[in-house]
């Protein structure tokens, strides 16, 4: 994302003081973050669930985006573009199981 900025707090910028205040100067961008959390119906995080991310073009016109994995708090994270003529559907789908590193 072209809008991110990063700053860095000192020990000595905090050190004689209750209240730090930092400007951030960042510009507009055409992306959208979007974020989320995947629940069990026992309002569990479930981790390693599958997010299927599919953009809508025009209300009819359907493209497959790609996949994202939830972490092990449940969260997940993926950038879109900014289109008035877009929606976004997401599928979610529960974690596979029997995959495991070797």
């Amino acid at each position: 994302m072209s809008g991110y900025r990063e700053i860095i707090i000192t020990p000595e910028e905090m050190s004689h003081i209750t209240i730090l205040q930092k400007d951030i100067s960042i510009r507009r961008t055409k992306d959208a973050l979007i974020i989320g959390t995947i629940y069990s119906p026992e309002r569990k995080a479930i981790e390693g669930a599958v997010i299927e991310v599919v953009a809508i073009h025009n209300g009819n016109c359907r493209v497959k985006m790609g996949y994202v994995l939830t972490n092990y708090q449940g969260e997940f994270a993926f950038v879109v573009e900014k289109n008035n003529c877009t929606d976004y559907l997401l599928n979610a789908y529960e974690p596979l199981e029997g995959i495991k590193d070797e």
